[in-house]
């Protein structure tokens, strides 16, 4: 049987998602909990699929979604 890759949470994280959150509900509430539902919903597929997106060609062992935010796949 394979083993799930885990997702740790670093916590500067659960700020920057709590950031963004508020940021675009100054905007829009409902804009705000579109993107962070978006977010979580990708993270959630990480573990079943954890190369889904391609690894930053600057940094090789990083790989990343929507725009800046960032994971690193270990083993």
């Amino acid at each position: 049987m394979v083993e799930k890759t885990k997702i740790i949470w670093d916590k500067q994280v659960s700020y920057h998602l709590k950031d963004i959150y508020d940021y675009i509900s100054e905007d829009s509430i409902q804009s705000a909990k579109t993107v962070k539902e978006k977010i979580l919903s990708t993270i959630r597929k990480l573990p079943d699929n954890p190369y889904i997106f391609e690894k930053d060609r600057l940094k090789k062992i990083i790989r990343g979604f929507t725009g800046h935010l960032q994971y690193i796949v270990i083993g």
